[in-house]
C-alpha cells in the first residue's frame, strides 16, 4: 500500500497516514518525525497507534511543538508499550507537569533505555520527577 502526503497543509491529515502506515508496516522499526511541527493532536493520533505496537524501538519527536497535553499521550502508550527503547523529545514545550506525566509511566515501563528531553520548560519540579522515575527504572 502507498499513501502520499506530499505538499500536505495538514499536518493533522498527515499524521492520519503516518498512523495508517504504523498499523500496517510490521517490519519497520524506527520513526524519525523530526521538525514536523507536530502539535498534540497529531501526538494523540500517533501514540493511540503505537499503544500496542510490537516493531518501532525507536521514535524521534524532536523539534516538534508538543506540549504537557501531547506529553500525557505518550506517557499513556508507554505505559502499555514495551518495546520502545528509545525516545527523543528534545526541543518541545514540555513542561513539569509533562516530566510528571513521564515520571508515572517510566515507573512501569523498564524498557525504554534512551529519553532525550533536550531544551524544555521544564524545571526544577519537573527535573526532581523525572530524577525520581529514573532511581526507580535500572
Amino acid at each position: 500500500m502507498k499513501v502520499r502526503l506530499d505538499h500536505n497543509k495538514s499536518k493533522y491529515c498527515e499524521a492520519i497516514g503516518i498512523a495508517i502506515g504504523i498499523r500496517n508496516d510490521k517490519t519497520r522499526t524506527s520513526i524519525d518525525l523530526r521538525y514536523e511541527q507536530y502539535g498534540d493532536k497529531e501526538i494523540e493520533l500517533l501514540a493511540n497507534e503505537l499503544y500496542n505496537n510490537k516493531t518501532i524501538t525507536e521514535l524521534n519527536l524532536s523539534n516538534n511543538e508538543i506540549s504537557d497535553i501531547g506529553t500525557q499521550y505518550i506517557a499513556d502508550m508507554l505505559r502499555n508499550n514495551m518495546t520502545i527503547t528509545s525516545i527523543d523529545l528534545s526541543k518541545n514545550q514540555i513542561g513539569d507537569i509533562g516530566a510528571k506525566y513521564l515520571r508515572d509511566a517510566l515507573q512501569n515501563n523498564k524498557t525504554l533505555i534512551m529519553l532525550s528531553l533536550e531544551s524544555h520548560q521544564i524545571g526544577d519540579t519537573g527535573a526532581e520527577q523525572l530524577a525520581v522515575a529514573l532511581e526507580n527504572n535500572e
